[in-house]
């Protein structure tokens, strides 16, 4: 189906015999608001250039939680969401995710909003919108492989004058 204008659907309503604004509420409730939109789920969401620095600010957050708390990735995200983190809701809200934030607060369940959070993350990596190598779970490990001696520590290349 390709792109359907607001007179079809009020036409497309009226012969049914619901008027625009009953469409409305109900195109809002199974399309606009459906916590499983293709928006989010699709990764349209990221066509726009300032939504991946948003998500980007909003990953760079999390990892920096993950080092203050000592925790992995998951059980940040977890965390963030259960504490309602108001960076958290500011990304969500400023990308204007479908459904992820209601009354300033994250709507979604602690598990939701990590698998989405997770998702994306992957999308990044996918797209090379985000570096791999920056995790800091691999941060962590290289430096702990570089100490024991298991692996050689990365030399600086010197500048020749």
């Amino acid at each position: 189906m390709g792109r359907v204008s607001w007179n079809f659907l009020i036409k497309f309503f009226e012969q049914r015999g619901i008027k625009a604004a009953e469409a409305f509420e109900i195109l809002s409730k199974h399309i606009l608001e459906n916590k499983e939109n293709y928006t989010s789920n699709k990764f349209y969401i990221f066509g726009d250039k300032q939504n991946r620095k948003i998500f980007i600010s909003m990953v760079d957050y999390v990892y920096w939680y993950m080092e203050e708390k000592n925790i992995k990735w998951e059980a940040a995200l977890k965390e963030l969401c259960k504490n309602q983190d108001e960076q958290m809701i500011i990304g969500l809200r400023e990308m204007l995710v479908p459904g992820s934030v209601k009354q300033s607060q994250i709507a979604w369940s602690p598990a939701t909003f990590a698998k989405r959070m997770k998702q994306w993350r992957t999308y990044f990596f996918e797209k090379g919108w985000l570096n791999y190598d920056m995790r800091p779970e691999i941060i962590r490990s290289r430096k702990a492989l570089e100490s024991k001696g298991v692996i050689k520590k990365a030399k600086r290349k010197s500048r020749s004058k």
